[in-house]
């Protein structure tokens, strides 16, 4: 019988993630192509290889970058309607 208190993450294979799974996609992504980056984030989860070990990447790192990005993309959408 397992402990249903154990917090430790089961082992992630990174055999088993797509290539638009990885962190530095996401990253690449929101450099050059915002709407990619939205896409891949909200569909799913986003992987990093953290000390030789594969985990996900925080949600709150992925919903600050999101938030970011969309003021971004909206301050240079917006703003030349209002200068």
């Amino acid at each position: 019988m397992t402990d249903s208190t154990d917090t430790k993450p089961d082992s992630i294979n990174g055999d088993q993630i797509p290539w638009y799974r990885w962190r530095w996609l996401f990253f690449t992504c929101f450099v050059l192509f915002f709407p990619a980056a939205v896409i891949i984030g909200v569909t799913g989860d986003i992987y990093c290889n953290n000390k030789g070990e594969i985990t996900k990447l925080r949600p709150l790192i992925k919903i600050v970058t999101l938030v970011v990005g969309g003021l971004l993309l909206a301050k240079n959408i917006l703003l030349p309607y209002f200068v």
